[in-house]
C-alpha cells in the first residue's frame, strides 16, 4: 500500500482459522506490458515479506468466490444453510490483526455452540489508512438464519461495536436502520452535538431521513 500508483486494483486477504493467510489481487490495465510491470512489483513485494506461490485448490477458490459479490457468496451455500459477514467495519490498518483476534475471541465465547462450518478472517485494505475487515460465518442446516440473526443481535451486537467503535478505533459505514443507530451510541458528547446543531440548521423540521441516528 506503500507504492504510488497503485500497481493494483483490489487487495484482499483472507484465511480460516489457524490457517496459512491467501493474498490475492486483481490487476487491471491497457496492455500485456502494463500488467506485466504491475504483477512483478506485486510479487517482488510479496517475496520480500516472506510469500510464495500458492496453490488455489477447490476449497481455496470457493472461499474468494465469497467474497467476489454478497450475492455470489449466498449462491456457494450449502443448501439450508445460513451466511453472515460477522463483525465487518473500517478499521485502522495497524490494529486489523489485533481486531481480529479479539472478533474471534467475541465468537468463541457467544456463538460457538451454533453449527459454524466455515470461519473465514478477511481483510482488504481501503485506501491507505484503513482496511475493511471481519469474520465470514457460514452455518450448517441445524442452525436457521432466524437463529443467527437473533443470537448475533441479542448477545455479539453490541459487544462488536465495543471491540470496533472504543477499542480499536474503527467504524461502520452504515447509514440506516439499527447499525447507524448503534455506531451513533458511540459517538463523543461533543460530536454528537455538532451533529445536533447541524441537523437543527439545515433540517428544523426533521423532514430529511427521520429517526436516522435517532439525534
Amino acid at each position: 500500500m506503500a507504492t504510488d500508483p497503485y500497481p493494483y486494483t483490489r487487495l484482499l486477504a483472507f484465511h480460516e482459522k489457524d490457517g496459512t493467510w491467501f493474498f490475492v489481487y486483481i490487476i487491471r490495465g491497457h496492455s500485456d506490458e502494463e500488467t506485466g510491470t504491475k504483477k512483478n512489483i506485486l510479487d517482488r513485494i510479496c517475496q520480500k515479506h516472506g510469500g510464495k506461490p500458492a496453490h488455489l485448490s477447490d476449497k481455496t477458490m470457493e472461499i474468494a468466490t465469497m467474497f467476489s459479490a454478497r450475492r455470489l457468496g449466498q449462491q456457494v451455500l450449502r443448501v439450508g444453510s445460513a451466511m453472515t459477514y460477522f463483525g465487518e467495519g473500517l478499521v485502522p490498518r495497524p490494529a486489523t490483526l489485533d481486531y481480529l483476534k479479539d472478533l474471534n475471541g467475541l465468537i468463541d465465547r457467544e456463538l460457538s455452540d451454533l453449527d459454524i462450518i466455515k470461519r473465514v478472517d478477511f481483510s482488504v485494505p481501503y485506501l491507505r489508512a484503513t482496511t475493511i475487515t471481519g469474520i465470514l460465518l457460514y452455518f450448517g442446516k441445524s442452525t436457521s438464519r432466524d437463529e443467527v440473526s437473533d443470537r448475533i443481535y441479542e448477545r455479539a451486537f453490541n459487544q462488536f461495536h465495543e471491540l470496533l467503535s472504543k477499542k480499536h478505533g474503527g467504524f461502520t459505514e452504515s447509514c440506516q436502520g439499527e447499525s447507524a443507530a448503534h455506531s451513533a451510541s458511540h459517538w463523543s458528547p461533543t460530536f454528537k452535538a455538532f451533529m445536533q446543531t447541524l441537523k437543527k440548521t439545515l433540517d428544523p423540521n426533521n423532514i430529511m431521513m427521520p429517526g436516522l441516528w435517532r439525534i
